[in-house]
């Protein structure tokens, strides 16, 4: 009997260590074909992203907030599920390890003990089989939570290279943002310094032509004050010879009785008389001369008065127009040195928002570890159990023990499995509501999204106000606050999950 039980442990050692030989290349060939397709899918993406950046080089400044703000609800999604998944799976570990240490020996002896003799060997090779069959159940679902690990690892490893990435794009893009804002700044001193220019030859030009105005105005009153002496000096001249001619008339006329002494006198009146008309032509013509002059010179001054007046007003409007030009590359600086100031604070929001994916990411690799710790222990313990109950006292205990554990683990598997999926599900469901209208039409949907159940005349169909999918009243009671105002907004249970985080 001990020869043959001797041999089937050899013999079941065997097969389960070829078996697990087996599974472990299928999970490394599973895993890394998984891991070539993530990074197949990363590259493809990364590519995309690529052209999408450099289709929207002139647009940079608008999409960087919704991209960060994506990335980070998308790492804080993954991490998400990353740490509901390894809480699964160390619950499920730890109900195993406290299964496993609740076992007592003595009721095993007692039980082994009180079983009947006759029934020994038959109950023996059932119960090993069974025992068999449940260690193998069990190998198989460690190497599968092996593999979870692995999995989540390569996850891990992915988030990290992506924030670098987002990391390098960030500093790429303070750094343009910080050489925009120093020429922005240093083309705001530039206008600055011009408008100082500007308004100093303004300002020169303005008291020059202030200066020249006044000049020819003293010089027009002056011509005004020389035009009327000459007026009054004409108007006395007539005046003067006026009085003599009504003098001469009033005078009594001596003629000489001599006719020689009358002849005398008459070419002496004739000469004074000539002298007289030749004065007061030449006088009429002097004062002609200086008034048509002067009527010259005042129409010169008035024609010069309008060119200078012109030159000032064309000099005056360049200077305004260079004025306004100044003004508003003055205003396009100070909104450009607003939008700088702007997107400053949105990078100071991005660094807080990267320290806190990097405190996750560190939470995350902690509770990695710890899970890792977990599984090491389990390991121990399961093999710690495998020797302790690999006597033949123990084996009829052990396969009742093993065949509990064997249903709880089935049980937990299922669990897991359904966990897992519907995790998948959710996941698969929010990528793809990224990559096309969340908004669902009513006359599109015919059953609620999440119960599934078929809609009737009389119930109503609600959307979620974050993902847009239509769900039943009794699906859609989570509420969130939106907008100014906080008014609470109807959200499915995932988007509230999402929103509360």
């Amino acid at each position: 009997m001990q020869k043959l039980n001797s041999n089937m442990e050899g013999s079941d050692v065997t097969i389960n260590h070829n078996e697990l030989v087996n599974e472990r290349e299928d999970g490394n060939l599973a895993l890394l074909a998984e891991v070539f397709t993530e990074q197949s899918e990363k590259k493809t993406d990364t590519e995309n992203e690529n052209d999408r950046l450099s289709d929207s080089t002139a647009l940079v400044q608008n999409d960087t907030n919704d991209k960060i703000a994506a990335v980070s609800m998308d790492h804080q999604n993954t991490c998400r599920i990353t740490e509901e998944e390894s809480g699964t799976a160390s619950k499920h570990i730890s109900a195993i390890n406290s299964i496993i240490k609740n076992t007592s020996l003595d009721s095993v002896y007692e039980e082994v003990i009180n079983t009947p003799s006759c029934e020994m060997c038959h109950n023996y090779e059932v119960n090993l089989t069974k025992m068999q069959d449940t260690e193998r159940n069990l190998r198989e679902q460690l190497s599968a939570a092996l593999h979870l690990v692995d999995r989540y690892q390569t996850e891990l490893s992915g988030e990290r290279l992506y924030r670098r990435e987002l990391e390098i794009k960030t500093t790429t893009l303070c750094a343009d943002n910080e050489k925009e804002v120093n020429i922005a700044k240093s083309e705001n001193d530039e206008c600055a310094k011009q408008l100082h220019i500007v308004d100093e030859k303004c300002e020169k030009l303005i008291r020059e032509q202030r200066t020249s105005i006044s000049r020819l105005k003293e010089r027009l009153r002056m011509l005004n004050k020389d035009l009327i002496n000459l007026s009054t000096r004409y108007q006395k001249l007539l005046g003067i010879n006026r009085k003599c001619a009504s003098e001469m008339q009033a005078q009594t006329i001596e003629l000489p009785q001599d006719v020689d002494q009358l002849q005398f006198l008459c070419l002496q009146l004739r000469e004074e008389l000539i002298e007289t008309r030749a004065a007061k032509e030449h006088a009429e013509v002097m004062l002609r001369d200086e008034i048509a002059t002067l009527e010259v010179q005042r129409k010169e001054d008035e024609i010069e008065k309008r060119r200078i007046e012109h030159a000032y007003n064309e000099k005056v409007n360049g200077v305004n127009q260079e004025l306004g030009f100044a003004w508003s590359q003055l205003n396009s600086m100070k909104d450009a040195s607003s939008k700088v100031e702007e997107m400053d604070k949105q990078m100071a929001e991005y660094r807080e928002v990267i320290e806190d994916l990097e405190k996750q990411l560190q939470a995350v690799q902690k509770e990695r570890a710890d899970l890792e710790l977990t599984i090491a222990s389990y390991k121990q313990n399961v093999r710690m159990s495998y020797l302790r109950f690999s006597g033949k006292f123990f084996e009829s205990f052990r396969c009742s023990t093993l065949q509990q554990e064997l249903d709880t683990s089935e049980a937990v598997q299922k669990d897991f499995v359904k966990l897992s999926q519907s995790l998948q599900i959710e996941l698969e469901k929010i990528r793809q509501a990224e990559q096309e209208v969340r908004w669902q039409f009513d006359e599109d949907v015919q059953a609620c999204n999440q119960c599934h159940s078929n809609f009737v005349k009389n119930r109503s169909k609600l959307h979620c106000y974050h993902c847009g999918k239509i769900f039943c009243a009794l699906c859609l009671t989570a509420t969130v606050p939106s907008g100014p105002h906080r008014k609470p907004a109807r959200v499915c249970q995932v988007c509230h999950t999402l929103l509360s985080r």
